[in-house]
């Protein structure tokens, strides 16, 4: 076991700001009784909150004595820890990788792990590594995008548009799912529900707002113009997508019309009533499609504001 003495003595001077100091005390400790691991994942501790690079490989090869000298200590805390240390400097690449697919082995279903996995392949190759490993985060963890879309990069840098589009056929999905899925989590922090929402009440609100929820919706609202824009850039100019696309559900002048995409069977521009009783001539407007039945505008500086807008003709 650690000597009391060496451990609070090493904490004390890391929570202090003296992780140098209590990296000597490590090196001491160790010095006494090389075999113990909890010294060694002390010293890795003290290497890691310096920030500085020349102390990343004595984290790492402190934490790889922690798992030669006690092959339990290498559970997701601890495979998480190396591989944050591994991750901060590209010349540490392979042990990033060698690491991942340690942690990716011994815990298969561990999104987190897996995805530092595809971070590793991301830096050394081989492409197909990080495709095949992107696959499995996404059967354990549908909402995380990052592998996916780092999957698209490194594709696209191969020049393998194909392929790279075909996962981005799954990202433009999710990129839309995972927004609406942060504003859900809103909504339940607000009120207890995801869909049915029940902060309103005659008269008020039912209670405050919880602390910290103005600040984290406006960071969802980012979150969401992000993920906008990416839908836009992986999307709207992509060649492939569009060719693949454009024409594959057409609708007819009658299916428009019965689903309501124009001025038709749905009626929307009269009263709810108007299904029994006929309105011969155009209510005062409160509501309208763009388009009549026949397929003219129902205002005609309307349908010129939106294509000045949208570039149309």
């Amino acid at each position: 076991d650690i000597n009391p003495a060496d451990s609070l003595t090493a904490l004390f001077f890391i929570a202090a700001g003296k992780s140098d100091l209590g990296e000597q005390i490590a090196q001491d400790a160790i010095g006494r009784d090389p075999s113990n691991p909890d010294m060694h994942n002390l010293l890795a501790t003290a290497c890691l909150v310096q920030d500085k690079a020349e102390k990343n490989l004595c984290a790492i090869k402190a934490m790889e004595m922690v798992f030669t000298l006690d092959t339990a200590k290498a559970d997701t805390f601890n495979l998480a820890k190396v591989l944050y240390v591994a991750s901060r400097d590209s010349s540490n690449a392979a042990v990033y990788v060698k690491w991942g697919q340690f942690a990716a082995k011994k815990f298969p279903t561990n999104g987190s792990l897996l995805n530092e996995l595809v971070k590793g392949y991301e830096l050394t190759g081989p492409v197909d590594s990080v495709v095949s490993v992107t696959r499995r985060v996404f059967e354990v963890d549908k909402t995380d995008l990052n592998p996916v879309i780092r999957s698209v990069r490194a594709l696209l840098k191969e020049k393998r548009f194909k392929e790279a589009v075909d996962l981005g056929a799954l990202t433009n999905f999710w990129l839309g799912f995972q927004a609406r899925e942060r504003v859900y989590d809103l909504f339940e922090k607000l009120c207890g529900a995801r869909l049915t929402v029940s902060l309103a009440r005659v008269g008020g609100m039912g209670f405050d707002l919880p602390n910290g929820w103005v600040e984290e919706a406006y960071k969802v609202i980012e979150a969401i113009e992000k993920s906008h824009y990416e839908l836009d850039l992986l999307l709207t100019k992509n060649r492939i997508f569009v060719r693949r696309m454009v024409g594959a559900a057409p609708i007819d002048k009658e299916s428009a019309i019965n689903w309501g995409f124009i001025d038709g069977k749905s009626q929307t521009k009269f009263a709810w009533d108007s299904w029994d009783k006929p309105y011969p001539a155009d209510p005062e407007v409160w509501f309208h499609d763009i388009l009549r039945g026949d397929g003219t505008p129902d205002r005609a500086d309307e349908v010129k504001l939106i294509r000045d807008l949208t570039g149309a003709k």
